[in-house]
């Protein structure tokens, strides 16, 4: 277990502290303290950044949190609902006091959280979260980095008889690496995850910016470096970005089944 944030204080001088736990590819997110109205912004902002962090599941320990009135609350499913979009990460809450369960059972989540009665347990439950069908790997800044991942992701692709995804799965991991090495120029962090519909990419670097993806060239011009967001739309089912603790994850996702053949005007951008 590595403590990402010792226990930190956040947001308003409502009381509320905070601390990020990792259990091996789980995450934790402690909230103790008073939670107050105030304090809303900051937990959506907490529970988004751990789920940008992209952990085989997500823990969330209110043991020791009191709160003082619903609108505090509301930021949990609030964040949830924020991160609907992001590949999917199980979510599990520890509330050890009934009477604070029962409020929370009670607020308007898209899909509910599981709850447990200890961390203990919640932890438990997170363990069994399947690491068989995710590969990751850390990435230095250089321009072997697209080269490396790509490897990785063709050992991957084969190993889970999806080698009709990877030309398409080569072309947005090479750009998702490439920009995280030209913009970003920090150690990167890879993810390729499979699930029962989808085959998922996600790239965190130290670089908090949104990726900005510019206009395609008028019809004639060939699309160049500066236009590989382009590519990544065009040979994704769906990307996106999510902050995380310290910078950001850009992430796209293939739907199986769906092998797209990422047509766009005139030539395509040279890959590192």
């Amino acid at each position: 277990m590595t403590g990402l944030h010792p226990r930190s204080r956040d947001g308003p001088a409502a009381g509320l502290t905070h601390r990020l736990e990792r259990h091996g590819t789980v995450l934790l997110l402690g909230l103790s303290g008073r939670l107050a109205a105030p304090d809303a912004v900051t937990v959506r902002s907490l529970l988004l950044r751990s789920l940008g962090e992209f952990p085989t599941a997500l823990v969330v320990d209110l043991s020791e949190l009191q709160a003082d009135d619903e609108s505090g609350l509301l930021a949990i499913p609030a964040a949830l609902r924020d991160a609907a979009g992001w590949p999917a990460v199980p979510v599990l809450v520890a509330v050890p006091d009934p009477r604070l369960l029962a409020r929370l059972r009670a607020l308007p989540f898209n899909q509910p959280p599981r709850w447990f009665s200890t961390r203990a347990q919640a932890l438990a439950g997170a363990a069994a979260a399947s690491e068989r069908d995710r590969v990751t790997t850390t990435l230095g800044a250089s321009p072997q980095a697209p080269a490396q991942a790509r490897a990785m992701l063709q050992r991957a692709c084969q190993d889970w008889r999806l080698t009709e995804l990877a030309p398409a799965a080569e072309v947005i991991l090479s750009e998702l690496t490439a920009n995280a090495v030209v913009h970003a120029r920090s150690a990167m962090r890879v993810t390729i995850q499979r699930t029962p519909t989808a085959l998922l990419l996600v790239v965190r670097d130290a670089d908090p910016s949104p990726p900005r993806q510019r206009s395609l060239p008028p019809a004639g011009y060939p699309v160049d470096n500066g236009n590989g967001l382009q590519l990544v739309a065009a040979f994704a089912s769906d990307w996106g970005t999510m902050p995380t603790v310290d910078g950001k994850a850009v992430w796209a996702r293939i739907d199986l089944g769906e092998a797209r053949d990422g047509a766009i005007p005139d030539q395509p951008a040279r890959i590192p």
